[in-house]
């Protein structure tokens, strides 16, 4: 009888623990995303409103910025694949094996974007690449190569590109640090039976170390994935969708159609899809995880 009231009290106790950050969590994830739908199935913000059912969903399929939008989306997945998860792998695998000499320091050189807001970095690279005063612009000048006179955030052709280069800059660090942390668990004595075979080290990296790190490169995976459709802060900041929709993104597009052209029905219906592909993939990402365990 005293082990079950142990028990007992010991499942009160971790109820009453818990109950804190289910709170928060229902208040400011669950109920908004609640809203977003039930907002998402009216033709205005008042639920007295006209109820139109799936007719907001139905336009995002017309709608041709929605599909530039997701198109960028799926665009920056693509990119961040490649340059996050791909840059942050390399640098990882040159600190594990590779660098010996400052490799702390390195780290936290390639490790410190990721501790500053997102918004700040916006700010201080919208700086950096403003068209007439800016640093980039002015060392440009300094040794001769001549800039696009809108700048790169400016032009069509490299906005998109520039954001792209923004982001890595900001997440190779944490992708590096995951990376690193799992080569680092791949047992030494096979990196000296590779060496006494006379591997080279790209042979090596190839036939050991990707293959161990197999389940850090799916979780990296899907933390871009998930990242890349949630990408708000530094699209905002540095074009607001622009120019003329080359950077467009559904976080953008969801604020745009909100607060600019006052449709807060249809915005709550952009925020549903995007919970949706979020879920999924997250969904993914806590299952990889556990395997991982």
């Amino acid at each position: 009888m005293m082990i079950y009231n142990r028990k007992v009290h010991g499942t009160y106790f971790d109820l009453v623990m818990v109950l804190p950050a289910l709170l928060l969590f229902s208040i400011f994830i669950v109920w908004p995303a609640v809203e977003a739908i039930f907002t998402s199935l009216y033709a205005s913000p008042n639920r007295g409103g006209d109820f139109v059912g799936l007719a907001n969903y139905r336009e995002m399929v017309g709608d041709p910025v929605f599909w530039i939008a997701m198109k960028n989306n799926l665009l920056f997945i693509l990119c961040n694949l490649v340059f996050q998860v791909g840059i942050g792998t390399i640098f990882a695998a040159l600190l594990d094996r590779g660098v010996r000499r400052f490799s702390t320091t390195m780290r936290t050189i390639i490790f410190a974007p990721l501790v500053i807001a997102p918004v700040a970095i916006g700010v201080v690279w919208s700086m950096l690449l403003e068209p007439n005063f800016g640093m980039v612009r002015q060392l440009a000048n300094t040794v001769g190569i001549k800039l696009p006179s809108q700048g790169f955030l400016g032009n069509p052709d490299l906005a998109f590109y520039s954001i792209v280069a923004v982001g890595a800059w900001n997440y190779i660090g944490f992708m590096m640090t995951i990376m690193l942390a799992s080569m680092q668990a791949i047992p030494r004595d096979l990196y000296e039976a590779a060496r006494l075979d006379g591997s080279s080290a790209i042979q090596t990296f190839f036939h050991i170390t990707l293959p161990g790190v197999k389940g850090a490169l799916i979780l990296c995976s899907l933390i871009v994935i998930v990242g890349s459709f949630k990408t708000f802060e530094i699209v905002y900041v540095l074009t607001r969708g622009g120019p003329g929709n080359t950077t467009q993104v559904l976080g953008t597009y969801i604020v745009e159609s909100a607060f600019t052209l006052f449709r807060p029905n249809y915005a709550a219906g952009m925020s549903v899809v995007v919970l949706i592909v979020a879920i999924f993939f997250g969904s993914l990402q806590v299952l990889t995880s556990r395997k991982r365990k």
